[in-house]
């Protein structure tokens, strides 16, 4: 017995009969799930159909299990052509009874994907949908398809809000997602996330602050404010996790939270370079000060830049498009390869320091005069330098003299300096030594490192929402992120490193002077004598 000699059998009969008709070939030991059920349902009118699939018959739930997946995808096709033209007749003739019988099948179909069909059967939907592409890939696009097909059984009639997506396809979409660091945000995510909402911006105000207050006393330290702006681009992060959480296919939002995760990754390694190349120039003025030191440290600042942007557009490609498993492999290279370069860059500042230790001093230090901020007299929590001191201080420089090495400050000289020996020791509370420096950058650097080399290790993680490992638990980037970097952000406020890595500004340009003293008093010589000669000239005219 044939499906189409059981299609004619089934055609004229209710939705009751076509069922008890099942069932009795089923006992009677004929393999239903052999038929071929798209081709017999597509004989069968919309009340058949809504019958069959209300019935919750064990036959007919085996007969939709066994279905393939090229056989579901046919059976949705036909299903679409048959509540669509439903529905757009029953719209046209005012028949209400259709369109409500046409909701209701469409509605108990969406219970079968719920409820009955299996996950093979509906990822092997999935790799049809997307063209045989990596499980995992083009997420946005496959969501847009199933909104797609929901919409095809409408025919344009109902509103798209009619039918919610099924909650099974949703939760196979995200379980086919690449496993990613910190997990896809669900509601419980809320809460700490809010918690270092909050704590960000209190950081993001008290560094702002910093910078203010020493702008207003002309003492310019602008990393301070760009902490602002990295404390700002967590809080960012954070609040959309809060909005990606409550909207699971937000996809946009999730692309955007990937780039204000990834970026701040960098700011903090990079002030700590900053950092470490100014206590490398205290140390060595004229290796510190060379124009090779300043072209290697942009290039190595350009070259995290360009991998940060690689690891962006690698995330978003994986989420915009469908790709092959070689090319989903490749993007995933991208991202493993910039997070080694995210960890390397990291402990570059700790090896900065490690070579301004080991490397001698040169004869061409011991020559170089250097210019520190004398006026910073305490690196003290509480303490400010004086207002327009450094202003002060800059002006007092000879001209002669203004070819000095800007440093940062201390007691220590390590070199001839420009500044007069009593303005650069009154004042001081305590001896102003660069050991903790340091140590603030060392400890700094290592906790950084750990936090990247937890994402690092995540990225050569080849896994599945589904199936994935501790490492990628919310807890786990809340520490790292969040708990890792609060404490840095402490020491660097506390440890006030606007003052302890403070170098002083760029001296101004001098304004042109004379050409030469000797022309400047021939000119007012001139210019004294011009009277005496037009007195002489109107004697001679009046005698």
């Amino acid at each position: 017995m044939n499906s189409t000699t059981i299609e004619s059998i089934i055609k004229p009969m209710s939705a009751e009969q076509i069922v008890a008709t099942l069932t009795k070939l089923q006992s009677s030991g004929v393999n239903v799930t052999s038929f071929d059920l798209p081709t017999i349902l597509s004989g069968l009118n919309i009340t058949q159909i809504e019958g069959l699939l209300a019935s919750n018959a064990t036959v007919v739930d085996g007969l939709l299990q066994s279905l393939k997946p090229a056989q579901l995808y046919t059976m949705i096709g036909n299903f679409q052509n048959l509540t669509s033209s439903a529905l757009i007749y029953g719209s046209k003739t005012n028949n209400t009874a259709l369109m409500q019988t046409t909701e209701s099948t469409i509605n108990l179909l969406m219970d079968k994907i719920n409820n009955v069909f299996t996950d093979s059967q509906l990822l092997g939907l999935f790799s049809i949908m997307s063209d045989g592409a990596a499980p995992g890939t083009g997420s946005k696009k496959l969501v847009k398809i199933c909104y797609e097909m929901l919409a095809g059984f409408l025919g344009g009639v109902l509103p798209a809000s009619t039918i919610a997506l099924p909650a099974r396809l949703a939760t196979l979409i995200g379980s086919t997602l690449g496993s990613m660091f910190g997990d896809y945000p669900t509601s419980k995510d809320i809460v700490p996330s809010a918690i270092f909402v909050g704590i960000f911006f209190i950081f993001a105000l008290v560094h702002g602050y910093i910078w203010l207050k020493n702008r207003s006393r002309g003492h310019k330290f602008h990393h301070s404010l760009g902490l602002v702006f990295y404390s700002i681009m967590r809080v960012i992060g954070f609040a959309l996790r809060i909005v990606w959480s409550k909207h699971g296919f937000a996809l946009n939002v999730a692309i955007v939270s990937t780039i204000f995760v990834v970026v701040p990754t960098v700011l903090l390694p990079s002030l700590n370079l900053i950092l470490a190349q100014r206590y490398f120039t205290w140390m060595h003025p004229s290796y510190g000060s060379h124009w090779l030191m300043y072209a290697f440290n942009d290039y190595l600042y350009f070259l995290v830049v360009i991998f940060v942007l690689m690891t962006i557009v690698a995330s978003s490609v994986q989420i915009n498009y469908f790709l092959s498993q070689k090319h989903y492999m490749m993007t995933k290279q991208v991202i493993e390869a910039a997070a080694v370069v995210v960890v390397i860059y990291s402990v570059c500042s700790v090896c900065l320091i490690a070579f301004s230790t080991f490397v001698p001093r040169t004869s061409k230090d011991k020559k170089i005069k250097t210019f520190q901020a004398s006026w910073v007299k305490s690196f003290g929590f509480t303490y400010w330098v004086a207002k327009d001191a450094a202003k002060e201080a800059a002006e007092a420089v000879p001209e002669d003299m203004k070819h000095a090495i800007r440093v940062i400050n201390s007691t220590v000289y390590n070199y001839e300096t420009v500044n007069e020996e009593q303005e650069a020791t009154e004042g001081h509370t305590s001896v102003l030594a660069h050991t903790p420096s340091i140590v603030i950058i060392s400890f700094t650097t290592l906790l950084l490192f750990i936090a990247d080399m937890f994402r690092c290790f995540a990225t050569f993680k080849h896994q599945s929402k589904a199936h994935q490992s501790w490492i990628f638990e919310p807890v786990v980037m809340y520490v790292m992120y969040g708990a890792v970097e609060t404490i840095v952000n402490l020491v660097y406020i506390f440890s006030r490193i606007d003052l302890r890595f403070y170098k002083p500004d760029v001296f101004k340009k001098a304004a042109i002077a004379p050409a030469s003293d000797v022309d400047a008093e021939a000119a007012s010589t001139s210019d004294a004598s011009q009277p005496e000669k037009d007195e002489s000239l109107v004697e001679e005219q009046e005698k």
